[in-house]
Parts: structure tokens; C-alpha cells; sequence
């Protein structure tokens, strides 16, 4: 749905009534294919509804007819002639498929993916329920996340060897592997099948999700990380065409009995932008499809930034916990900005929201006045003076009796001109029979004295 206006507020675009039928499960024989209205809600302010069935388009489709209506709008606009279609039937798409199957190409990456499967980790996903090998359910949680610039830019300015998409990719591998606590598991990798294909100009569902093996080094960094997985897709990109459900028919098993792989990765380079003068619009995804278990979709934008777009099955998540994986996500990305020589082993997963909290629980610390022992002892036996103090198996005294009892023993050595090092030794000569016969030696101990003996430390705790 694409909201256009002369000047246009963002806002939710989901409060349209008439919400994509196939979020419902609606069968083919009761939609229509295409859908198309143009909703009027002020003198300025319009809302242009498309919706699509998969079986006739993909990501790539969506955007490129919306562009060329956008196109013929313009040229009506200023009075032109009807733009040329640049689309070719997708007849040809189909014949280019068919020469392909079987062919010496077909061959190489059936091959290929063979050596792949065989190497290829177990999937993973961030819900405890089991993976299903398809889609169980057609309902999602829709969550996104726009990437601060600044921090995004400090990121990319950390390593320039690699694009910005590529940080992004490896941050999201990186972020799911320590979330799940595997750094080496299968996701899922959407390719266009375009370039160099007839496909290329056509509309039509021809995108394919082929496994791509993730595989953490705990001692690399994320600029290494990146760097690993642009040079895997670029040898996967070289047999894209190879169908993800052969891959399954080749190790004997039927597509969807078991999954191939667990959250997808998608890139989105498209331009959703409608350029129609006059008007700014904002272009508001209502419904991709159904999503088996995560799907994260990548948006790095011509000013640099990034947006990622979190599809997560309903049946498989609670947006709370959605929520929190996001937030980490984000706190990750801070992480490796402010130190791009952080390694992928030792980054910390809580979100800031959880290092506050955690701090917070932590924080036991009392503060202490600046006195002692025998003070202390004096100032309780003022307060409660008949209060049972000291007690052992012949005998018990109060507070006030402990306290008179304190201050006898220094004030004796005091009359008798002993210093405290000469009081304490021949006090430590003493066979202590009582704690409180023991406890007044403090008061006549010297400065750094460590010859206190077992039976006054119990005492004295």
C-alpha cells in the first residue's frame, strides 16, 4: 500500500479494513489475483492499495510495476505519450528454465550443491518449538528496526573493506549464532535469479532461498566475518538458479519434510520510492507471505543507513520476545562501533535495557560510617542497655554490662602506664575463657597487629 500526499506524515498504513485476504489462508479460487484501489481519505491525502497472489510476483516484481505506473501516471501528467512496457512475457522465463534443466550448467550446480548439502550444519531457530520443514501458518509479527546512521557510519568507517550490506549480513548471522548459541548452524539466503536471465526484465515469481552454511570463528572480527560471507555468496550467486527443492529431492527426501534450513536472510536493494511529481509517498508492506519460521529482511538505504525488517511466524513467537532479541541487536551493533577490533567471541548479548537492569541487581554495595568496633558497642548499649548481649553455656550478659566490661581492660592498662603493643602481647599470653574477657584487648591492640588469635576473631565477627 502506498500512501501519497503533497505533504505527507508517516503513519500506519495497516488500519485499511480491507487487509490482504491471503493473511487469512484464502484459497485461489476465492481471490482475485490482482487487486488494485485508490482510497480518498482527504482533499491532499490518498491511499493506493495494491495486492499481488506470489504466484504472479516476488520482491523484485512488486517495485518494477509500481514504477512503471508510476511512469505512464507522469507522462499522462505532462500531456506525453504512453511509456513502452519494459517488461518481456515471462513465457520466456519459462523456456530459458527448460533449455537449463538437464543442460552441462544444470549439471555443475547440482554438483555444487551436492558438496554443499554434504557440509551443510544443522538449522537453528530463536523458538524452542520444533522447525517444520514448511510453513505451519500463514499469520506474522511484522517488527522494524531503522539502524542508527551514526552509529551504522561509525561502523562501516571501521572497515572499509567491506560494504555496508555485507557488515549488515554478518551482524545478523552473528547475532542469531549467539542468540541460539551455535556458531555454526544452516539459514537460508533469498537470491533474485536475474542477472544474466531472461528474467531479468520479466515479473514473476523467480526468486529461490538456497541454504548458506554460517560459520563463526569466536576469535575473528565482524570485518572478517563479513568478508568470509561475501566471498561464500559470491560462489553461490555462480548456481543460483539450481532449484532449493531439488537440493532436498537430490539427498532423497520430498521437499518439506524436514527443514533445509532455519531463519532466512534477505537483502533488499530495491527502490520503493514513487517518483511521481508532485507527490511524496511512503510505500507501507501489508503482507510478503507466509514465513516458516524468521525471515530478516536488510534495507540499506542511498544515505547509508540501514532499516531491517523482522518476519517472525506467529505460531512460533510472541512479539514480547521478539522485542527483546531486536534491542540486542542493537546493542550489538554499538558494541562493534565503538571498537571495530572487538572479536565475534567476546561481544556481550544483553541489550542496554538488560545491563541496566543487570547493574541495578547488582548494586548490593552498603555504605559504612567511618567508626569503630567500640563505638559501635558503646552507641547499641545507650539504646538498649538491658538487651541480652553475649551469652554461652554458664552465663549471659546485657549490653550495657558488655560495654562497662569493653573499656575495662584498656582503662586498667592505661592507669598502669602499658603501652598498647606491650598490653596486647601479654593479653595474647591469656588463655581466653569468655568472648567478653577477650573483645577489650582491641581497644589496646596496636596499629597493624595480626597476632589476633582464633577465639577473638570469632568474638569479635
Amino acid at each position: 500500500m502506498t500512501c501519497a500526499r503533497r505533504t505527507i506524515r508517516r503513519g500506519r498504513a495497516g488500519h485499511y479494513a480491507g487487509r490482504p485476504r491471503t493473511e487469512f489462508g484464502a484459497s485461489i479460487a476465492v481471490i482475485r489475483l490482482v487487486c488494485h484501489q485508490l482510497l480518498r481519505t482527504a482533499d491532499n491525502r490518498w491511499y493506493w492499495y495494491q495486492r499481488y497472489h506470489h504466484l504472479l510476483v516476488d520482491g523484485f516484481s512488486f517495485p518494477a510495476i509500481t514504477r512503471q505506473i508510476a511512469a505512464i501516471y507522469r507522462a499522462w501528467q505532462r500531456g506525453e505519450a504512453t511509456p513502452d512496457s519494459p517488461f518481456t512475457p515471462f513465457a520466456e522465463v519459462v523456456e530459458e528454465y527448460q533449455r537449463y534443466y538437464g543442460s552441462d550448467g544444470w549439471q555443475r550446480d547440482k554438483q555444487f550443491w551436492q558438496e554443499q548439502r554434504g557440509a551443510l550444519p544443522a538449522p537453528v531457530s530463536l523458538s524452542d518449538a520444533p522447525l517444520a520443514g514448511r510453513a505451519t501458518g500463514t499469520e506474522i509479527w511484522r517488527l522494524k528496526l531503522d539502524a542508527d546512521a551514526a552509529t551504522f557510519s561509525r561502523l562501516a568507517a571501521g572497515a572499509p573493506q567491506c560494504q555496508r550490506a555485507d557488515l549488515a549480513l554478518a551482524l545478523t548471522a552473528l547475532w542469531l549464532g549467539r542468540l541460539c548459541g551455535r556458531m555454526d548452524y544452516a539459514a537460508g539466503f533469498i537470491f533474485m535469479r536475474r542477472m544474466g536471465s531472461a528474467a531479468l526484465t520479466a515479473t514473476g515469481p523467480v526468486l529461490n532461498v538456497l541454504p548458506l552454511a554460517i560459520n563463526i570463528d569466536a576469535q575473528e572480527t565482524l570485518a572478517e566475518l563479513a568478508l568470509r560471507l561475501a566471498g561464500q555468496l559470491k560462489k553461490m550467486r555462480r548456481h543460483q538458479r539450481y532449484d532449493a527443492e531439488q537440493i532436498v529431492r537430490d539427498s532423497g527426501k520430498a521437499a518439506g519434510d524436514e527443514p533445509l534450513f532455519g531463519p532466512v536472510l534477505n537483502i533488499k536493494v530495491f527502490d520503493y520510492v514513487l517518483d511521481i511529481d508532485g507527490v511524496q509517498a511512503v510505500t507501507h508492506t501489508l503482507a510478503t507471505g507466509p514465513v516458516n519460521d524468521l525471515e530478516l529482511a536488510l534495507f540499506p538505504d542511498e544515505a547509508g543507513g540501514l532499516s531491517l525488517e523482522v518476519l517472525a511466524n506467529k505460531q512460533r513467537y510472541d512479539e514480547a520476545t521478539l522485542r527483546a532479541h531486536v534491542e540486542r541487536l542493537s546493542a550489538l551493533l554499538a558494541q562493534f562501533a565503538a571498537d571495530p577490533a572487538l572479536r565475534c567471541g567476546e561481544a556481550n548479548m544483553l541489550s542496554a535495557r538488560e545491563t541496566q537492569r543487570l547493574a541495578e541487581i547488582n548494586h548490593t554495595g552498603i555504605a559504612l560510617p567511618a567508626t569503630t568496633l567500640s563505638a559501635l558497642v558503646a552507641e547499641q548499649a545507650l539504646k538498649t542497655p538491658d538487651a541480652p548481649a553475649l551469652a554461652d553455656a554458664r552465663c549471659s550478659s546485657a549490653t550495657a554490662k558488655c560495654a562497662s566490661r569493653w573499656w575495662r581492660w584498656p582503662r586498667c592498662c592505661a592507669r598502669a602506664g602499658l603501652s598498647p603493643a606491650i598490653a596486647w602481647r601479654w593479653r595474647c599470653r591469656v588463655r581466653y575463657s569468655s568472648p567478653w574477657r577477650c573483645t577489650p584487648s582491641l581497644k589496646r591492640a596496636p596499629p597493624g597487629c595480626r597476632s589476633i588469635p582464633a577465639i577473638l576473631t570469632i568474638a569479635c565477627a
